[in-house]
């Protein structure tokens, strides 16, 4: 599929993967990926605007289907953004305002997750893992001159990391739906700042270590009608003074659902 638009082009890819040309049957693997570049850079040129605005991005998603009962996904999204400088031939003075106070912005995104859902055997539950990761990466600088980008006035560089582990059960009881699961996450966060204009030049850096615990049991009653859920989570981290009192985090929460009519349900809940 490919689209054209005022802006921007865009292209979609869609089909099997891992599929021998022998086989008649489905393959387990199929894939699925999107790119889209702007061209508002070409457009901004032309009628000589004095800053180019310049973007990729693109997302992508590859399921395996193991077997029956399991099943594995990559998924991930990303963008690339490039702010450029166009001087004109002959600025005017409010494009030469323009040309001394925007800045050369650089910066790019990317989140990626594998997870992989497992069915139990007799249908009476499954789980969910997940591991994932995003990125945002900023580059911000202002120069003297900025069309070539020399005296540099002002710089910031700053990354924002995370990286994430979840894990989600659910077991069918008799007539009670049982969920429950964990979340550990560390973060990390970076910042390189230089003000020559103000004299300041500092580097600031952190990192932690985030996780919580969840749980939650329901059941329908009356023909399906009356549908009460109690559930409790508790949450940590190694960032605040009192971040690993888990009684300061516990956190009960109770919801209760009412069919009284086939098109119509009444929800509550108390957290």
């Amino acid at each position: 599929n490919f689209r054209l638009g005022a802006s921007e082009a865009a292209i979609t890819l869609e089909g099997p993967l891992l599929q021998l040309p022998e086989e008649d049957s489905l393959s387990n693997t199929t894939f699925i990926f999107s790119v889209r570049r702007s061209y508002l850079q070409f457009l901004f040129q032309l009628i000589d605007l004095p800053f180019l605005p310049d973007y990729w991005d693109y997302q992508y998603k590859i399921n395996h289907k193991i077997d029956d009962r399991n099943e594995i996904s990559l998924i991930g999204i990303g963008s690339l953004d490039d702010f450029q400088i166009n001087p004109p031939e002959k600025a005017t003075q409010e494009q030469q305002a323009i040309l001394d106070q925007v800045p050369v912005i650089k910066q790019w995104t990317s989140t990626v997750g594998l997870s992989w859902r497992k069915r139990f055997r007799e249908g009476n539950g499954f789980f969910r893992a997940t591991l994932s990761g995003n990125i945002l990466n900023n580059d911000f600088r202002q120069y003297a001159d900025n069309a070539n980008e020399t005296d540099e006035l002002f710089r910031n560089v700053s990354v924002e990391d995370e990286n994430k582990l979840r894990f989600e059960l659910t077991n069918f009881v008799n007539d009670w739906t049982i969920s429950s699961g964990f979340l550990a996450q560390y973060s990390r966060y970076e910042n390189t700042t230089t003000d020559i204009v103000n004299t300041i030049d500092y580097t600031t850096s952190l990192d932690f270590y985030r996780f919580g615990l969840f749980g939650q049991v329901s059941r329908s009653f009356f023909k399906d009608k009356l549908t009460p859920s109690f559930g409790l989570r508790v949450d940590g981290n190694t960032f605040t003074d009192n971040g690993m009192n888990l009684l300061r985090t516990f956190s009960p929460r109770f919801s209760l659902a009412y069919q009284f009519a086939p098109r119509w349900t009444i929800n509550t809940s108390l957290g």
